[in-house]
């Protein structure tokens, strides 16, 4: 499904480049990969970070949890060579404990980012296990189910340290506007603003 460009920022009265993460949230099946695949596409330089390809790499195989340690090591490394790159970037990790997300703001603003932004995938429960079922690679139900009640408990809010934070839904297509922030449009072509937290 096509999506929301990050938005154009003013550059940092430090004089360095703007450099922007971009944080998925949201349980296993969702659409979090599909929209970091679409956003990376958009512009190759992106770097598009993935906790499961991680695993895959490490482990061989993306259902090994692994040592979370050696996993992280390779996050912050990723994170790192984007800012060497003054390159813009994508977590892609459920991030559903907002100590997750801590983590990653706190690592993320300590390496240079200086624009973060949180995507919130609010995608249906219902949805989510339907598209899990057609993967080559299934989570388990019962660990879905648990992540969307953590974020039922614990959502994400603005005040952890995004910049913005924005909440997609699937009934809307989006659309990577010509003009960063410009309204988002539906499907019929009707402006169909996201709500923003």
């Amino acid at each position: 499904m096509p999506l929301p460009d990050h938005p154009v920022a003013d550059p940092p009265a430090s004089g360095l480049p703007t450099t922007h993460l971009i944080v998925l949230i949201g349980p296993p099946g969702c659409g979090k990969s599909t929209l970091a695949r679409q956003w990376q596409a958009a512009a190759p330089d992106r770097h598009w970070i993935s906790t499961d390809a991680i695993r895959a790499e490490l482990f061989g195989d993306a259902a090994v949890q692994g040592d979370w340690s050696a996993i992280w090591q390779v996050v912050c490394d990723r994170l790192q060579t984007a800012i060497v790159n003054a390159a813009d970037a994508v977590y892609d990790a459920t991030n559903a404990d907002p100590r997750q997300r801590q983590r990653i703001l706190e690592t993320a603003r300590e390496l240079g980012f200086n624009q973060i932004i949180g995507w919130w995938v609010q995608t249906p429960l219902e949805q989510c296990l339907a598209w899990n079922a057609q993967r080559d690679r299934q989570v388990p139900a019962h660990v879905i189910e648990r992540m969307a009640q953590q974020l039922d408990r614990s959502p994400p809010e603005l005040a952890e340290g995004f910049d913005q934070l924005e909440i997609i839904k699937p009934e809307f297509c989006y659309q990577i506007p010509q003009n960063p922030i410009s309204p988002l449009r539906d499907c019929g072509g009707q402006d169909a603003q996201a709500p923003y937290l």
